[in-house]
């Protein structure tokens, strides 16, 4: 197209040289001549990204486009003598799987004790004997608004390519061992706007004390104040001593 082009301008010069046609003709020539050089100069800059030499392939050789990760081939989306001209319209999907990502769901109550850093151990569908060992890269900001959960991203290594994009896993966010003081969730007693728990300070005779409760785990509740370790504290049916 551009040597199209090139002798098109030579010979309208010719002819306006020789008084035949305009020089408006030239002008157009010579604009037609400048686009299908910017054409060309735009194919031969894609060419040389895809790892081509224009200048020292012949012509008519195949082109081969070298994928810029290592990796493998998940999808193809052209076939054997398919002609493409859009730049941007993806060939393949290549990924590498060395290292697998596991986004899992954080309850809102749970956030504050998982952070970047911490292990992770995970279980998958595929393998639920196994257990995969892994740590959290990150812990979104946000919220989910219809389940009230953040994601939580665990990276985990995949050197064996077992593990597989789309896979269900089980995770286990494991930050650091601690000892709360908890009562029985039964024992507690509301009073107006206060939680209490009966405490024991002699044989039959219990004292109502006020206390600032944490999280519900189970059928017990985590006490931040109010009652010590070694307190006895009626379990059940406090109401009744009000």
């Amino acid at each position: 197209m551009l040597a199209q082009a090139e002798r098109n301008l030579t010979r309208q010069e010719d002819l306006a040289a020789h008084g035949i046609i305009g020089q408006r003709d030239v002008d157009q020539a010579r604009t037609d001549r400048d686009a299908a050089q910017s054409d060309f100069n735009r194919s031969k800059q894609r060419l040389q990204q895809l790892g081509m030499d224009p200048d020292k392939t012949p012509l008519g050789a195949p082109l081969v486009v070298r994928s810029p990760l290592t990796g493998k081939v998940l999808d193809v989306t052209t076939a054997t003598g398919e002609f493409r001209n859009d730049p941007n319209a993806p060939l393949m999907t290549v990924a590498d799987l060395s290292d697998i990502w596991v986004t899992a769901n954080v309850q809102e109550k749970d956030i504050h004790y998982v952070h970047k850093g911490d292990p992770a151990s995970a279980t998958f569908g595929a393998y639920p004997s196994e257990m995969f060992r892994g740590k959290v890269l990150f812990v979104a900001d946000v919220l989910d608004t219809d389940t009230r959960t953040a994601k939580v991203r665990i990276a985990y290594s995949n050197t064996d390519g077992r593990l597989r994009p789309a896979m269900f896993a089980n995770v286990t966010l494991k930050t650091w061992d601690t000892q709360e003081l908890t009562v029985p969730t039964t024992a507690l007693v509301l009073v107006g706007d206060h939680t209490t728990v009966f405490v024991q300070v002699a044989p039959n005779t219990y004292e109502q004390r006020p206390v600032v409760t944490g999280e519900q785990q189970g059928s017990r509740t985590i006490i931040k104040s109010g009652v010590q370790a070694g307190d006895k504290v009626l379990v059940r049916e406090g109401a009744l001593l009000q």
